[in-house]
């Protein structure tokens, strides 16, 4: 007689062994730790959050804005590292002229979960235009941090 785990199937009785618990433990984790879907703001949102969130803004070309995106990344304990990183600098460099691009995360930030709005908008074929919309905590870091990093290139 064979020991261990089973589950009946129908009027069957099927051995459950130990690789296919290990894959379906490994299947709910993967389920319950995918990336959500994120609904997209609607104007009514954008107008909250301008009242509630401070701005920072500057103008980077394109090569120079994943360099301050990897800048201020180690300021986040957590929702802003090289997945947010790379596709922000992809979005930058493929976005349409005159067009704008809208994301949002929410960071964790001096362990506090903050909301971070990010527009893009691509005035020019080498520079993008970058607004931050944030609390004022994070909003005063982003203008310390791009005043460092346009004073140590130069700029």
């Amino acid at each position: 007689m064979q020991t261990g785990l089973m589950i009946f199937v129908g009027s069957s009785v099927v051995p459950l062994t130990f690789a296919a618990v290990a894959i379906a433990l490994f299947a709910f984790w993967f389920f319950l730790n995918r990336e959500r879907d994120v609904q997209p703001s609607t104007d009514e949102d954008l107008v909250s959050l301008s009242t509630t969130l401070h701005e920072s803004s500057t103008e980077f070309d394109l090569p120079d804005f994943p360099d301050f995106l990897q800048r201020v990344a180690p300021h986040f304990q957590q929702g802003f590292g090289e997945r947010e990183i790379s596709r922000l600098a992809s979005a930058a460099k493929q976005l349409p002229h005159e067009r704008e691009a809208k994301f949002e995360f929410q960071v964790v930030f001096q362990n506090v979960l903050t909301p971070l709005q990010i527009r893009l908008f691509k005035d020019d074929a080498s520079s993008i235009g970058v607004y931050f919309f944030t609390s004022k905590p994070l909003m005063e870091l982003f203008d310390r941090e791009m005043e460092g990093f346009f004073a140590e290139r130069n700029m």
